[in-house]
């Protein structure tokens, strides 16, 4: 069975490294086979961007260039995300060639890739800055894959409490009347983005709904 993501929609019990919401760190616990430890602690970091425009929960971002760690899940929304965190985990945390266990960059993110019934979905991180993906060490057992993500302008709309199923889609609803306001459009699928742990209150959780603004309307502005 998958482990429960640290950043799932409702409380649950935590099982494996869960982020420590007083430090923004992890604690891991990672061996070299033979039972030692071979990392303690690991710093969590936040993607970088830069903030066009903001009006209230709005903001309108530019993403540079980076890479992902990726992988494909089969599933309702809510089973899929936790089957993909810890599949992702188990990269980060050294299931991966060289054995290293690597700083996590939240948010946790996902995005429908097909259709409503029996849905494929995305999950990924961001991983840190300081490694090109030709340097970074392969996953093992073929379920998670490097990808370079383009630089990307999104729109982003960020809310509190839980990020149940119909929340999601109220507020990616929001964002899009806030656009529309704007006079301006998304393309694709919404990503869904979970920066806390299920040990955070929910009134101080954070979650966000993602829109792709095109590029011909971001170069008009």
């Amino acid at each position: 069975m998958a482990s429960r993501s640290p950043h799932s929609a409702s409380p649950a019990p935590t099982c494996g490294p869960v982020p420590c919401p007083a430090t923004g760190a992890i604690m891991v616990r990672a061996t070299d086979g033979s039972g030692k430890p071979k990392g303690e602690r690991m710093t969590t970091w936040r993607t970088k961007h830069d903030v066009l425009w903001a009006s209230g929960p709005v903001e309108v971002r530019r993403y540079r260039r980076r890479t992902i760690a990726r992988t494909l899940v089969r599933g309702p929304q809510r089973a899929a995300l936790d089957e993909g965190f810890s599949l992702l985990a188990g990269y980060l945390f050294g299931r991966n060639e060289a054995g290293r266990v690597m700083d996590l960059v939240v948010p946790l993110l996902q995005q429908r890739m097909g259709g409503e019934a029996g849905a494929t979905w995305s999950v990924f991180y961001t991983l840190p800055d300081e490694f090109e993906t030709t340097g970074l060490p392969q996953p093992l057992g073929g379920r998670v894959e490097l990808v370079e993500a383009p630089e990307a302008t999104l729109a982003t709309l960020r809310f509190t409490f839980y990020a149940s199923s119909r929340k999601l889609a109220r507020k990616e609803h929001e964002l899009r009347s806030a656009l529309a306001a704007r006079t301006a459009t998304a393309v694709g699928e919404p990503i869904y983005a979970f920066y806390s742990s299920p040990l955070v209150p929910p009134f101080m959780r954070r979650n966000e709904i993602w829109l792709e603004m095109p590029p011909e309307e971001e170069a008009a502005r």
